[in-house]
């Protein structure tokens, strides 16, 4: 299958990797710029990429992931990202949510820190899925939490796959970025069909019944 990997935020292609044997395997080592990564900010980033491939049939898919990288080490340990992320439902036990067409769910921003943040949030997709938010941009002050609604929709995915979604949270926090991310799992279904049979034999009893007492009262009303 032909292989190629993609910047997510400047939509570049990066490297083609060309063909790869199914369930084969290479190695490839790629040099990237600062410039190509969009990195400004002194301290610790989580880069997007995409992986885009075409099956045995030139059917076009891909799939993503990040990459830390940090931006002019300081002399100290990086400190841990001031904002956490969790999930609400109907993400299930295994961290995973069902698509049909469209979906729902809600993410919780906190802030642990006992500082005033600003954040970016952005959803890492895989081209098949759009992700839209109730805010992409906030504050958030000292061990405040928000939150924020995130809405799916199928952009071409095929029954039966699965894709695993990152939402990036990433800010400057005294002078040096900070990236934190969660990640769950979409599974794309069919659609349940009504049980029309049983809908329709439901029907024509309620029918038989309400006509079968209706020539009741008639009787009872006639002989009276």
């Amino acid at each position: 299958m032909d292989v190629k990997l993609q910047s997510i935020r400047g939509e570049l292609i990066l490297a083609d990797f060309g063909n790869i044997e199914m369930s084969g395997t290479k190695s490839f080592s790629v040099e990237l710029t600062e410039k190509q990564l969009d990195l400004e900010t002194p301290g610790f980033h989580q880069v997007p990429f995409r992986i885009l491939y075409r099956d045995g049939n030139r059917v076009p898919f891909s799939s993503t992931f990040l990459q830390s990288y940090t931006l002019k080490p300081g002399t100290l340990p990086e400190p841990e990202p001031p904002v956490l992320i969790t999930f609400g439902k109907p993400i299930n036990g295994n961290g995973a949510i069902d698509v049909v067409d469209t979906a729902a769910l809600e993410m919780t921003l906190n802030n642990s820190s006992k500082n005033e943040v600003d954040v970016r949030l952005e959803m890492i997709e895989p081209r098949e899925m759009k992700f839209s938010l109730s805010q992409s941009a906030m504050k958030l002050g000292p061990g405040e939490t928000k939150n924020v609604e995130i809405k799916i929709q199928n952009a071409g995915a095929l029954t039966g796959s699965a894709y695993v979604i990152f939402a990036l949270v990433s800010g400057v926090s005294q002078g040096r970025a900070f990236a934190n991310y969660g990640s769950f799992v979409t599974n794309i279904v069919v659609k349940a069909d009504l049980p029309w049979i049983p809908i329709l034999i439901g029907v024509l009893i309620a029918l038989f019944v309400a006509v079968d007492l209706f020539r009741r009262f008639r009787k009872s009303s006639a002989k009276s």
